[in-house]
């Protein structure tokens, strides 16, 4: 792979006389006018985008490199192809020799964080790649800020939003490489968009075990990196098949409530709401009633452990879910209602401690036989459910007590995956890691995060 950046990029691109007025700044009591392209314009982006995509294009043109082997982030342009392939030093030669004969001025190899030549590693968009081991990793100094960023909220159940906002930042950009796709919500919401950068912004004990986690992972990462993920995943062809519904509160249909089934066993498992979802009231601080993506997501929470033996032996799980906003929020790993995240996040961590791959997948209101039944048993319809599946079984008795307790009583909890993990633990081989909420208490205690010396 090889890496070009240009050297102060916007200022390659003029504005329009007749538009420079709009780029007028005043600074110490003197007015400037920029010229040029400026750094947090809102179309600069896309203005600059057209003349840098030429080099682009002319050196793909020219060198017969593979399009889906080159990345242009702004004024970044890095290109890869197999190794030995001289495809890779022509694209950087006719890349760097158009920029020369136009004027663009690139930076210099020397620096490697910058720029660098054909190689099997380097830096690329703020990440060490190792193409011959397979790995990657941040860079030593970038890692080492964002720890003692993170054990400074840690220790402190503070931080000023500033560093808040550059915390979110940094756990969005390197969630990838840690796995920590379900791991940024509580930290993003630390950030409050009301509030100046120099006022304080409190950790709850979620949020600070969440920010443990990401300590933990990055001391890990830096002993050999990580390998690098396969962005297409996979899935295997045979899945257990799961349907769950959930039909809304705030009404006095009191038969209203859960349910999820299993068509390939002839099985399936229902629930009714506790009464405070019934009467839409309120708890720990939220109206449930019309929670439909918090519902919808029980459903299918509520399923996993109910065939958790047979999902261990197929090696995956496909749930089919009517609600996007569930599906999406599990997809991101994130989402604006931390009650949502918590059961996406359940699902995500309880097929890692089984080893298998959990996909949720949208689809429509009664288009198949599976979806049907689950309707109909979110509506405490049991006729339906006897007309759809004869010789349906109720296993209803097999549900987690855990997630019934929660449902009853729900809170953020990021660890909710680990003690349903804890219930099927004598049927089936599981892997429960670290209690991350213990971690903090003992970092706590014994003082592993005070500074020392002149860093104090």
């Amino acid at each position: 792979m090889c890496k070009a950046d240009w050297d102060m990029a916007y200022k390659h691109v003029s504005v329009r006389p007749e538009d420079h007025r709009l780029q007028v700044v005043e600074f110490g009591g003197r007015w400037f006018i920029e010229r040029c392209l400026t750094f947090g314009g809102g179309n600069s982006p896309t203005i600059y985008h057209l003349p840098a995509s030429l080099l682009r294009d002319w050196a793909e043109e020219r060198s017969g490199q593979d399009p889906r082997g080159v990345i242009m982030q702004l004024d970044d342009n890095c290109a890869c192809c197999r190794m030995g392939d001289p495809t890779l030093w022509k694209y950087r030669e006719e890349y760097r020799g158009l920029a020369e004969r136009i004027g663009v001025r690139l930076a210099s190899e020397d620096n490697p964080s910058k720029a660098f030549p054909p190689s099997s590693s380097g830096e690329v968009l703020g990440l060490e790649y190792d193409t011959v081991r397979w790995t990657w990793n941040m860079p030593r100094d970038k890692r080492c800020r964002l720890q003692v960023l993170l054990g400074k909220g840690i220790r402190q159940g503070y931080l000023e939003n500033g560093e808040a906002q550059v915390l979110a930042g940094k756990v969005n950009h390197y969630s990838n490489l840690v796995s920590g796709r379900f791991e940024r919500t509580l930290i993003i919401h630390l950030v409050n968009e009301k509030k100046r950068k120099d006022e304080k912004v409190v950790i709850g004990k979620q949020a600070r075990a969440q920010m443990v986690w990401w300590l933990v992972s990055l001391r890990a990462l830096g002993l050999e990196g990580a390998f690098i993920s396969d962005p297409d995943s996979w899935f295997p062809r045979w899945v257990v098949e799961l349907y769950p519904d959930a039909a809304g509160g705030a009404t006095k249909d009191t038969r209203k409530g859960w349910g999820c089934c299993n068509p390939r066993r002839g099985e399936y498992v229902w629930g009714r709401w506790p009464g405070y979802i019934h009467k839409h009231e309120e708890r720990n601080g939220k109206k449930w009633g019309k929670s439909l993506s918090v519902l919808e997501g029980f459903g299918g929470s509520a399923g996993l452990p109910v065939w958790v033996e047979e999902i261990v032996e197929a090696g995956a799980v496909a749930v089919f879910i009517d609600n996007s906003g569930f599906v999406w929020a599990h997809r991101k790993g994130c989402s604006r209602d931390e009650y949502v995240w918590t059961l996406a996040k359940f699902m995500e961590d309880f097929g890692r401690g089984l080893g298998v791959k959990v996909k949720l997948f949208h689809t429509g209101r009664r288009t198949s036989k599976g979806e049907r039944i689950a309707d109909a048993l979110s509506k405490g319809n049991m006729e339906e459910v006897k007309n759809e599946m004869p010789d349906g079984v109720d296993v209803s008795e097999k549900c987690s007590k855990v997630l019934n307790r929660w449902i009853h009583d729900p809170r953020v909890d990021r660890d909710l995956a680990r003690r349903v993990l804890g219930e099927v633990q004598s049927k089936v081989e599981v892997f429960i890691g670290m209690n991350i909420t213990l971690e903090m208490e003992e970092m706590l205690r014994e003082g592993r995060l005070e500074l020392k010396g002149k860093n104090k």
